[in-house]
């Protein structure tokens, strides 16, 4: 077993009694520990964490690899408004209506959880005063806004990588560049 420190990580990497089989052991004191096994590297754990890319690396030792990411999903939710709706609902059309819309959707950008967006997309309709407008126009922008946020907000939904998988991106960067400089 190798134990090796980058900055206040420590990184212990093993290579099984089989060949082209190791472990590696990460332990930071803010992220906390990660550890894997490969049954099939083809070399030994050195060289195998020189030759495999980041992403791979952090999939491998990330419990969460990727995030809700609110503003994502709501700039999703304008793209599918523009391009999707932009004969139901051009932006000449119900222009005080769609002022509000926009606030409305700055609210969801605070949403924390996917749950959390999706109810409060579930709800935006009924939140939508529309002060000024006809009964008709109310009706109608509320159709079409239902059309959205009452079917399927789940597909509006944005992603981001968890901060951990960044993180661990940028460690096996750093941990490639140890193992190549301990080489020349």
């Amino acid at each position: 077993m190798k134990n090796l420190k980058i900055k206040q990580t420590d990184i212990f990497i093993e290579d099984f009694e089989k060949e082209g089989q190791g472990k590696i052991t990460i332990s930071d004191p803010w992220m906390g520990a990660f550890t894997y096994s490969w049954g099939a590297m083809g070399s030994k754990i050195e060289e195998f964490l020189r030759t495999i890319n980041p992403d791979y690396f952090a999939g491998k030792l990330c419990r969460e690899n990727y995030v809700f990411d609110a503003k994502t999903s709501v700039k999703n939710i304008r793209k599918y408004i523009k391009d999707e709706l932009k004969y139901d609902l051009p932006y000449y059309k119900f222009p005080e209506l769609q002022k509000e819309l926009r606030v409305e959707l700055k609210r969801l950008e605070k949403c924390s959880t996917d749950n959390e967006f999706v109810d409060a997309c579930f709800a935006l309709p009924e939140r939508l005063i529309c002060m000024g407008a006809t009964y008709r126009e109310e009706n109608e922008f509320k159709d079409i806004i239902s059309g959205i946020f009452k079917t399927e907000p789940w597909g509006f939904i944005g992603q981001k990588p968890s901060q951990e998988y960044v993180w661990l991106k940028q460690l096996h960067s750093d941990l490639k560049r140890m193992l190549e400089a301990a080489l020349a």
